[in-house]
């Protein structure tokens, strides 16, 4: 005998909606890597991400495919055990009030107040007429400076140009 009754509502898995809500994290951002130097088997380069919506508080996870991770600037870095990657996120001395003030003296949405104010600092947000809010730090490494891989924001799968 088989019971019936109203047609119970299909739900996916619970992970799901997560994912699917998390997926949309990366749209609208643009990802750069940038080298600003090489020499011997050293390199320098910064990251940016830029886009209309740079969220106050984020996570990048990447790695840079053939290198070693030196050091990384103007971010908090967690290291991956290969060293040649890791997740970067807003400096503890960047998170704001909501105001977007930062407990440094700065502003996510002006300069700093620190030297004159008219500074910027590495890792900032900042939103000038003409411009949009960018996440940017520095990173040197020892290897070839390639392409990031592995990319995801926020948990939302992202590449680099």
């Amino acid at each position: 005998m088989q019971l019936r009754g109203p047609k119970a509502k299909k739900i996916g898995h619970p992970a799901e909606a997560d994912v699917n809500r998390r997926s949309t994290a990366a749209a609208g951002l643009t990802f750069k890597f940038t080298v600003l130097w090489q020499r011997d088997h050293g390199f320098g380069a910064t990251i940016t991400v830029s886009g209309h919506k740079v969220p106050g508080s984020w996570r990048l996870s990447f790695e840079l495919p053939g290198t070693q991770i030196e050091y990384v600037t103007g971010v908090t870095w967690d290291s991956n055990s290969a060293g040649n990657g890791g997740t970067a996120s807003q400096a503890s001395y960047q998170i704001g009030d909501p105001n977007g003030n930062y407990s440094d003296g700065s502003s996510a949405f002006g300069a700093g107040t620190g030297d004159g104010g008219n500074e910027v600092g590495v890792g900032s947000a900042r939103s000038d007429p003409g411009s949009l809010p960018v996440i940017s730090f520095l990173i040197t490494g020892n290897g070839p400076p390639s392409a990031p891989a592995h990319c995801h924001f926020d948990g939302a799968t992202c590449t680099f140009r």
